[in-house]
């Protein structure tokens, strides 16, 4: 490949990129419906017709924008994907990371628009939250069933026995959690996703 090859390349990544950058401000504030690709242009600095050519549609612009959400919060995460706590604190940290603005205004406004059934990313939306959902379940599961094995093994005094509030309604513990949460089935009316590895509740839309 030549150098001239190369610097074309770059040039057209780095043109696509200024796109996306400028789609997540505009459909972050407009939604996908009140979002312009004149406006995306302009912000990106370039004709319509100059963006039309990098994406042929607000809707592969849209989930171009996902998908570079969902590359983010993968990095974020790390290439080695913890379990159980640890998923539940590296997500926390995550979230706590002051995350921008547009990042946030986004995942509202898409979430909020994609419940449509009509919606261009209404799969990608249910899937994406069923996925979550499950990931943390899961996170949460495992932990809880470390936590109880370390209870177990521990060395307790001689004739002790280990014993539970009758009551459900203790605040942290496992038997409080409502039913419509421990229930797999309220998961968007279908099993639940199996997400393989927790990374995957960040899943790349596809783009058509």
């Amino acid at each position: 490949m030549t150098t001239h090859r190369r610097g074309e390349r770059a040039q057209t990544l780095a043109r696509r990129q200024g796109i996306v950058a400028a789609g997540l401000v505009v459909f972050s504030s407009s939604g996908f419906h009140g979002a312009s690709l004149r406006d995306v242009a302009e912000r990106a600095g370039l004709s319509q017709a100059g963006l039309l050519h990098h994406f042929r549609s607000k809707e592969q612009l849209l989930k171009a924008v996902l998908a570079w959400r969902d590359d983010e919060a993968r990095r974020q995460l790390g290439e080695s994907v913890p379990h159980g706590l640890d998923l539940i604190r590296r997500l926390i940290a995550r979230s706590s990371a002051t995350p921008t603005r547009e990042l946030v205004q986004l995942e509202v406004i898409v979430s909020a628009e994609g419940s449509a059934a009509d919606h261009p990313v209404h799969g990608y939306v249910r899937e994406r939250h069923a996925s979550a959902f499950e990931t943390v379940r899961r996170a949460f599961q495992l932990a809880m069933g470390r936590g109880a094995h370390a209870d177990r093994a521990h060395d307790r005094p001689a004739g002790a026995v280990a014993t539970r509030p009758k009551s459900g309604r203790h605040r942290g513990r496992p038997d409080a959690m409502p039913a419509a949460v421990a229930d797999d089935r309220t998961v968007a009316g279908r099993k639940p996703v199996e997400p393989g590895n927790p990374a995957q509740c960040f899943r790349k839309p596809t783009v058509r």
